[in-house]
């Protein structure tokens, strides 16, 4: 709320925002965040200043991790024995636009909800069985990028702990503006969105 009250309605923002967030966090190698993630899907872009500042960001360090969405549709098709099944395929992907996706890492934020409506499942990978292509997720992504190397099954319960306020939430822009030193997020995961 804070930051949309200093920079106005995200519908407003220009991505010249996140290029600058990217540079003053990762603007000393030694005190930057371990991963920086956004929560954010860049797609789209009419070639501007923004735009190409956030490439930029993007392609001079490795730490960031951009969001992506599936659509994931469903068709039935024959096995081998004859029987018919149900399978699962993406039919779209709305990933960053061309430029900054040859530049940064990406995973899509595809929420598992239950009957409920409540997410008690996440996904780490999904692979489209009609042309076999793997997508990894944006938590996924980011794991990687902290050197995670482990195989895990496409779909995982979510271990929630920690109570309420145990994670800290800064506003983006306090530390656009100064109040927050950079060095604060040093060997961190950061998370925008």
């Amino acid at each position: 709320e804070e930051t949309l009250t200093v920079l106005g309605p995200y519908s407003d923002w220009n991505r010249g925002y996140f290029a600058e967030l990217v540079e003053i966090l990762d603007a000393d190698a030694d005190k930057a965040p371990a991963v920086i993630g956004v929560d954010v899907v860049f797609s789209g872009t009419n070639d501007s200043e923004s735009d190409l500042s956030l490439v930029n960001a993007a392609s001079e360090y490795d730490n960031i991790v951009l969001a992506s969405t599936l659509t994931i549709d469903d068709y039935v098709y024959r096995k081998g024995n004859g029987e018919y099944a149900l399978g699962s395929y993406v039919s779209t992907e709305g990933k960053p636009f061309d430029k900054l996706a040859e530049v940064a890492d990406y995973g899509f934020t595809n929420a598992i909800y239950d009957n409920d409506g409540y997410v008690r499942k996440a996904y780490t990978h999904f692979t489209s069985q009609k042309d076999n292509i793997s997508y990894k997720s944006f938590a996924y992504a980011v794991s990687q990028k902290l050197g995670t190397t482990s195989e895990f099954p496409s779909v995982i319960e979510i271990a929630y702990t920690g109570n309420v306020g145990d994670f800290e939430k800064i506003s983006m822009s306090d530390v656009l503006n100064g109040t927050v030193p950079p060095s604060h997020f040093a060997d961190s995961v950061v998370l925008v969105g």
